[in-house]
């Protein structure tokens, strides 16, 4: 069996899946349970005597479901998988991954499958607005349990995904206080969308190119590492309004 193989396998998926759960579960995420469609810390209300279970909370990423999710993501075309065991171990201790997406509009409604049409449309004439025309690098998932967060494994596998995406132009997604942020300077990204990160220099700030916030998520930040086409800054605008959208 090749090793491309062995990572696909249900243990492995599984072991990769209790890692995103753990990953997730702690800060700044804390995802521990689920209600309505909105996630929730693991509060000592909810934990005591099972009240999560009492007042219809669910788990958050279920293990089966997980592994799917995640079998689904890194089957996809340009995908590149990595993780980091635990020494001597099966155990997954940290995780990355991302796929191709051939344009613009496809990775608008991939990622934001909630937003209107219009939403949708403006996304993509954002990104546009920085970029080549074409295909897009999504560095989709990373996360590491949290006893061996802040030790530099996330900035190691984000390395490895960079090194071998198959498209030089990469996009990557997260919110404005996550460790990501931090990785996402260390390799030279730039902010595209979202709350500007940049909290050392007065709006509108060199990083944060744009004032548009995400439309399902305010705190969500929005990074691009790659060729930046010099369009004028009012370009997407233009084309918004030419397109009926503003």
């Amino acid at each position: 069996m090749s090793n491309k193989e062995k990572l696909y396998q249900p243990a492995n998926l599984y072991q990769t899946a209790q890692c995103y759960k753990l990953a997730f579960w702690g800060s700044p995420w804390k995802e521990a349970f689920v209600k309505d469609k909105k996630f929730y810390p693991a509060t000592p209300e909810l934990l005591i005597d099972a009240n999560w279970r009492l007042q219809d909370y669910q788990r958050a990423y279920p293990m089966r479901q997980t592994a799917d999710y995640i079998r689904a993501e890194v089957t996809k075309p340009g995908a590149v998988f990595r993780q980091i065991f635990k020494p001597n171990s099966q155990t997954v201790i940290g995780f990355g991954w991302g796929y191709s997406i051939p344009y613009a509009d496809i990775l608008a409604q991939d990622k934001w499958p909630q937003a209107s049409p219009k939403d949708q449309t403006i996304l993509s004439l954002l990104i546009n607005r920085f970029t080549l025309r074409g295909s897009f690098w999504y560095l989709s998932e990373v996360g590491i349990r949290p006893h061996y967060q802040e030790q530099g494994l996330g900035t190691q596998i984000v390395r490895q995904l960079i090194d071998q995406a198959p498209c030089k132009q990469i996009v990557m997604r997260t919110n404005q206080d996550s460790p990501m942020v931090s990785i996402a300077k260390k390799f030279d990204f730039v902010q595209i969308l979202g709350p500007s990160v940049d909290k050392s220099a007065p709006p509108p700030t060199p990083s944060c190119i744009t004032n548009l916030n995400d439309p399902q998520n305010p705190n969500r930040v929005l990074f691009y590492k790659g060729p930046i086409i010099n369009r004028p800054p009012n370009w997407w605008l233009q084309q918004a309004s030419q397109a009926g959208l503003l």
